[in-house]
């Protein structure tokens, strides 16, 4: 059974008046580059405020019309107003929910390890449907037109129709698929810990190419301009053709890339268990810069008014020009980051392992 409080209808619907800046998924659109002409903080943040859940928090926000929606591993998402982190509604279900929270046409969409992926009513958290899959949903769902895709622990990629939740189409793979797929182009992308990366047909489940790597694929991809990034166990990030699944570059670090990378303009950042963060060019793969942290690089950079901000295992989160990797500023929080972090509005929502998701302006 789900169990679900909503404590103000009224104050959600009046939250959304007026012009805001939205981050609707992981990644902040479908393709995942991760880049935005969203606001973020002008200077070195402050806590604008903090809210505790009953567990660690490894899902990534979604913020919409002033709403930001995070779930945790006390098996909970929550409705938070952005502007002061009050309670709107909360939703229980029936394990830990590690996906990241996507939103489209006020509906609330995200998997739970109770092997479901659900759909919510994003005004009042009540439950639209909920789709069964064959293990723990861990991905983040991305929607194109009427489907949202989605992979799972039990060796299956999915399409359901967003609207009823009726399965369109599978595809069994030969391992967990962990990673959140990106669109493009009438395919869509993903990675299996078969260590196979996979393009397939949006409308038919058809695959069109796979390219395998050394080792298990953790990373989510990013997509642009033709190309498909991704990142896998093997310590390599790999450039690869959309079109024809043909390798363009691959660069090899210390260790793993489970970080998914973003893109802008003509630069590559990943993140790395080798503690670096790394600039590449898009075209060549050529090393540009590439910035120590004090801890691995799990959580996936996002890329503002051309500056890199991403969180590491050692509980901080780092502003990076550019330009040339330099540090702008850095916060620490109490514990580690698996959480990525969402921009929007001048401010910076990230959930943290303390239990806490936190906003910084």
């Amino acid at each position: 059974m789900y169990r679900i409080i909503t404590l103000s209808l009224i104050i959600f619907l009046t939250i959304g008046c007026g012009k805001t800046e939205s981050w609707p998924e992981f990644g902040g659109n479908s393709a995942n580059t991760g880049s935005t002409t969203n606001t973020p903080p002008a200077h070195l943040p402050a806590e604008k405020w903090s809210f505790e859940t009953d567990d660690p928090i490894n899902s990534s926000p979604a913020v919409v019309d002033n709403v930001v929606y995070i779930g945790s591993d006390d098996h909970r998402v929550y409705a938070l107003d952005a502007r002061d982190g009050s309670l709107i509604w909360r939703f229980r279900a029936k394990d830990v929910v590690r996906s990241g929270i996507t939103v489209a046409d006020n509906t609330v969409y995200f998997g739970s390890r109770d092997n479901n992926l659900y759909a919510l009513d994003a005004h009042s958290g009540r439950v639209k449907w909920s789709f069964e899959a064959p293990g723990s949903v861990g991905t983040s769902p991305v929607i194109l037109n009427n489907l949202i895709f989605f992979g799972s622990w039990g060796n299956s990629f999915f399409a359901v129709d967003r609207n009823t939740g009726n399965e369109q189409w599978r595809l069994e793979t030969g391992g967990p698929v962990v990673g959140s797929p990106a669109i493009s182009d009438g395919l869509v992308f993903f990675g299996s810990w078969d260590k196979k990366f996979y393009a397939v047909e949006v409308l038919t489940g058809q695959i069109r190419w796979t390219y395998e790597t050394g080792d298990l694929i953790h990373s989510s991809p990013a997509v642009g301009d033709g190309v498909v990034y991704f990142g896998s166990r093997d310590n390599h990030l790999y450039a690869v053709s959309t079109s024809s699944g043909e390798l363009i570059w691959k660069y090899e670090a210390d260790n793993w890339f489970d970080s998914s990378p973003a893109l802008h303009g003509s630069t590559v950042i990943a993140g790395n268990y080798d503690y670096h963060v790394y600039a590449l060019d898009k075209d060549t793969g050529d090393e540009i810069w590439k910035f120590r942290g004090e801890g691995p690089v799990v959580s996936s950079p996002v890329i503002a008014r051309n500056t890199v901000y991403v969180a590491s295992w050692e509980r901080k989160i780092y502003a990076i020009r550019m330009d040339d990797g330099s540090e702008v500023w850095s916060y620490r929080a109490n514990h580690q980051f698996t959480s990525s972090p969402a921009i929007a509005n001048g401010n910076i929502f990230i959930g943290s392992r303390d239990k806490y998701l936190y906003v910084l302006e």
